[in-house]
Formats: C-alpha cells, sequence, structure tokens
C-alpha cells in the first residue's frame, strides 16, 4: 500500500513536470513565432519602402507618386492585419472592452494635452522649429483629400504594426527575464528612436514629441495586450492634425 502510494505520487509529479515542460514549449514556440513575424513585418516594411523609392525616382507627378504610396500602405495594412487573425496567438487579458475604449481615449486626450499645449509651446519657444514632416503632410491634406483616408487609417496601422508590434515587441521579448522597467525603456527607447527617424529625424527637435507619443503607443500595447489601441490613438491623433490643416 505505501509502495502504490509512494508510486502514485511519482506518477503525479512526472504528469505534472510533463505538463509544465509541455506549457513552457508552447510559450516558447508562440513567443519564437511571434518574433519571426516581427522580422519579417519589419523586411516587409524596409522592401515596399525601396520598391516605392525605385518606383517614384523618375516621376515628377505628385498625384502618381501619392497613388503608389496609398497602395503600398494599403496592401501592407491588409498583410499585417491578415497576419494578426490568423498567425498570431492571441494574448488574454482581463481587461474589459468598455476598460479598454475608456483608457484608450484618456491616453489620447492625455497625448494630445501634453504634445499640444506642452511639447509644442517647448519646441516653439526654445528652438523656433517648424516640422519640414508637418508642413509636408499638410500640403498634401490640403491638394489631396484622399490622402486623408491614408493618414488617418493605413499609416497608423503600418506604422503601429512595424514600430509597436515588431520593433517594440520583439525587443520586450528579446528582454524578458530582466527587471520590468529596464525591460520596458529600452524596447521604447530603441522603437522610439526608429520611430522619430522617419519623420523629422532623431536630432530634429520635434523627435521631443514623436517620442513622447511613442512612449504613449507602447504602454496601450503592453497594458491591453492588443495593438487595436495604439492605432486607435495614432489614428485620432492624425484625426487631429487633419482637422486643424483644413480648418
Amino acid at each position: 500500500m505505501l509502495f502504490k502510494v509512494k508510486y502514485d505520487e511519482f506518477y503525479f509529479l512526472k504528469i505534472n513536470c510533463k505538463s509544465k515542460l509541455g506549457v513552457k514549449l508552447m510559450v516558447l514556440k508562440n513567443k519564437t513565432k511571434e518574433f519571426v513575424l516581427g522580422i519579417v513585418v519589419i523586411l516587409l516594411y524596409i522592401i515596399s519602402d525601396e520598391i516605392l523609392k525605385n518606383m517614384i525616382k523618375n516621376i515628377y507627378d505628385t498625384d502618381k507618386i501619392l497613388i503608389y504610396s496609398f497602395i503600398k500602405n494599403f496592401i501592407l495594412s491588409v498583410i499585417f492585419i491578415l497576419f494578426s487573425l490568423f498567425l498570431v496567438k492571441k494574448h488574454k487579458n482581463n481587461i474589459g472592452v468598455l476598460k479598454i475604449a475608456i483608457i484608450t481615449i484618456l491616453a489620447f486626450v492625455f497625448m494630445e494635452i501634453i504634445r499640444i499645449f506642452v511639447i509644442g509651446n517647448f519646441i516653439k519657444y526654445f528652438f523656433h522649429f517648424e516640422s519640414k514632416n508637418s508642413i509636408f503632410m499638410e500640403n498634401l491634406v490640403k491638394s489631396n483629400y484622399y490622402f486623408v483616408f491614408e493618414t488617418i487609417v493605413l499609416i497608423p496601422i503600418v506604422e503601429e504594426f512595424v514600430f509597436r508590434k515588431a520593433i517594440f515587441g520583439d525587443l520586450y521579448d528579446l528582454h524578458q527575464g530582466c527587471n520590468k522597467y529596464v525591460r520596458f525603456m529600452t524596447s521604447f527607447l530603441i522603437s522610439g528612436i526608429f520611430f522619430c527617424s522617419i519623420h523629422d529625424g532623431v536630432f530634429a527637435p520635434s523627435a521631443i514629441s514623436h517620442l513622447f507619443g511613442s512612449l504613449i503607443y507602447s504602454s496601450l500595447y503592453l497594458y491591453t495586450k492588443s495593438i487595436i489601441p495604439s492605432i486607435i490613438a495614432h489614428g485620432l491623433h492624425n484625426s487631429v492634425f487633419v482637422i486643424v490643416t483644413l480648418l
């Protein structure tokens, strides 16, 4: 009887160990899959950008260039969404949809107040800087209304998948085991620097604003375990820009 009890305990421990190992292997498999998909997303973004540059280098018609850009961002958006729907395991969270919506709106409002009234005035007062990227975007929005859809919908989808889900997400996973604050700040800063580089540049005064925006988007993505809130916040930010431009 004693032998049977010990055998049962041993059998239970053996099964439990196998179960834990199986869970760890499953988690590792999913993390590896997400990491590889992140690399694929980054490569697709870089390759498509290079293809677009080669296509438009001898074209001087702005409308034609914008059409090519629209097509590129539309195709990337569709591919990234399909990746998210069918190839990435959904992360469970205990946050309800209503709470996520409230957090997203509050984060957006807070971000706009800081970016417009604090960072914006700071840059204007101390640097007398005007963003070339913003001026360029303003001209496009005023002259090409279909570019409004690209600015509000397509660009946020593409940029959040690349800079938050792929770059920030992969870096955050690579730093697993580190201090949680070091892990977040390292991942956010590196992805944020890349995010700044595609706007006015890393060393432009406006990089402060883009870096702060990146902080909010990264925080939303990490807290909600979903890329949707950061896409919505980014889209709302671009909507404010479009509305102010067209008024």
